[in-house]
Order: C-alpha cells, then structure tokens, then sequence
C-alpha cells in the first residue's frame, strides 16, 4: 500500500459540494448541540467546586471560573478552524496531495518493515 501512494497519480477533479447554512444557524445547532449534552453539566459540577474558595464571594467566583473556560475553549477551536482552513488550501493544490500521498506512503513502508521485523 504504501509503494501504491508513491507512485499513484491522483486527478483533483472532484468538487466538493457544501450546503449552505447561515451562521446563525450554524450557531443555534452547535449552541442546542452542546446544551442538550449532559457530559459537559456533569464535568462542571465535579471539577468547578475544587477551586471554590469557602471564604471569598460565590458569585464572583461562579463567574469568573466558567468565563475563563470558555475563553481558553475559544482560543482552542479557533486555532483549529485556523489550522483546519488552512491544511484544505494546502491539500487542494496539486503539490499538496502529491506531499500528503509521500508521507502516508512512507508511513505505510516503515510499519511494513516493522511487521516484517517483528518476531511476534
């Protein structure tokens, strides 16, 4: 398989078709998504009440503890919508599959030799 990545040619003739949706749109569905999700409920409810002070203001603290999550959340994703946005350009060009098909074949030789080599 890896040989194969090497050496195959692949045409970019595909089109990739994406329905449009609004952004707001977009927004109530991750929003109604993430509401509806009891995991990140639970999460909280066990990790915020460690850093609590007893003798300071519950409400500053309530406040202050989830606005920073989601600053630090945001931060995250938006790296990743950078990073994502920014690998479809490069994967689009020509040089990019050519790149993308090297390594992953490379990657497919050397766990090939390291099955041939294994004992097991």
């Amino acid at each position: 398989m890896g040989i194969k990545m090497w050496i195959v040619q692949l045409s970019l003739n595909t089109h990739i078709e994406l329905k449009d949706k609004s952004n707001a749109r977009c927004y109530i569905e991750g929003l109604s998504l993430t509401l509806s999700n009891p995991k990140p409920i639970l999460f909280f409810m066990s990790l915020f009440p460690q850093f609590i002070d007893s003798q300071g203001s519950y409400i500053s603290q309530f406040i202050t503890l989830p606005l920073t999550f989601c600053c630090l959340v945001i931060a995250i994703h938006s790296g990743y919508a950078f990073l994502a946005s920014f690998a479809k350009h490069k994967l689009l060009e020509p040089k990019g599959w050519k790149v993308l098909n090297k390594i992953s074949g490379s990657v497919f030789m050397c766990f090939g030799v390291g099955l041939a080599a294994s004992s097991k």
